[in-house]
């Protein structure tokens, strides 16, 4: 049985918001490195610059395409369809901005309590504190809009079918 066009776009542009939130989560774990090689040294450091690189390539690798895809195929794709992939109230916009939200609120805490930390420690260097708020940002963010999309997908209680 064949999905609706209407469905299939609006799949479509669910498919691609989470590939590219699983990419924002690999960028995430890019920056959690890198704020581990501005205090680590040695053979560490050199395991972390590694994964670094890898995490990076990988992020590139799920986001480059999609781009790609939407520039070459939402062109040709009639205005209809556009209006239902890009549509404001859809599922995917709406656990986007929840997971936004949810992002900016834990960065300010986290940012309050790394203004607390930088006041005792002056050791650590400035550009572990941004790398540290971009890793909790971006990840936050990547894990609250897959919270928010697994929650939605969750099948109803088995006790209401009848």
């Amino acid at each position: 049985m064949n999905a609706r066009p209407d469905e299939q776009t609006a799949e479509m542009a669910e498919r691609h918001s989470r590939l590219l939130l699983l990419g924002v989560l690999l960028l995430a774990f890019k920056y959690a490195a890198s704020a581990g090689m501005s205090v680590s040294g040695g053979t560490v450091h050199q395991a972390l610059d590694y994964i670094e690189l890898v995490l990076a390539l990988a992020a590139v690798g799920l986001i480059i395409p999609v781009c790609i895809w939407k520039l070459v195929k939402l062109r040709a794709m009639p205005p209809s369809k556009r209006i239902l992939y890009f549509a404001p109230d859809s599922f995917a916009v709406d656990a986007i901005n929840r997971a936004q939200r949810i992002s900016w609120a834990s960065v300010f805490f986290l940012l309050i309590i790394l203004e607390i930390i930088s006041g005792k420690e002056t050791q650590l260097p400035g550009v572990f504190y941004l790398q540290t708020s971009l890793s909790v940002m971006l990840g936050v963010f990547a894990g609250a809009f897959f919270f928010i999309y697994r929650e939605s997908e969750e099948p109803e209680d088995a006790t209401d079918v009848e």
